[in-house]
């Protein structure tokens, strides 16, 4: 995993700051580009149990790639209709799958860089999700 995972960081990091239009130079809100740090690894770590779920249930007549493995994930664990799966928004997501998205899923290494990137950062949060903070086919690049 390695350098992948902090590549994958920093490309999701650019992605929040581009969403929310940030600024990342001249006078910058360190409570943003904390919450900023913070939801990289929070999606960091969404994109990792997705990846899980891709090599259990993929296979070479559908991989599950991108959002596809999300919408699989949803579909075993609820039973919810496919409409209503592809309806929900980003901050749904983050809800229904509350109880998987935790450090404590997530194997040793990966744990432990990204307890590292959140240790250097104080613990806000954003109170939204906006649609465009997560790319869903970047995580495969690199984990």
């Amino acid at each position: 995993m390695g350098n992948g995972l902090e590549k994958l960081f920093y490309l999701i990091q650019d992605n929040v700051i581009k969403a929310r239009e940030l600024k990342t130079t001249g006078s910058i809100d360190n409570v943003q580009i904390d919450s900023t740090a913070n939801r990289a690894v929070q999606l960091c770590v969404l994109d990792l149990i997705l990846d899980e779920h891709r090599k259990k249930y993929g296979n070479q007549f559908g991989p599950l790639h991108g959002k596809l493995a999300l919408q699989h994930k949803l579909l075993l664990k609820y039973n919810w209709p496919l409409t209503d799966i592809r309806a929900l928004t980003l901050a749904d997501v983050f809800l229904a799958l509350h109880d998987e998205i935790t450090f404590e899923n997530l194997e040793e290494d990966a744990k432990h860089r990204l307890l590292q990137i959140t240790s250097s950062h104080s613990p806000t949060q954003f109170s939204n999700y906006m649609e465009d903070e997560w790319d869903p086919e970047l995580a495969e690049h690199f984990i």
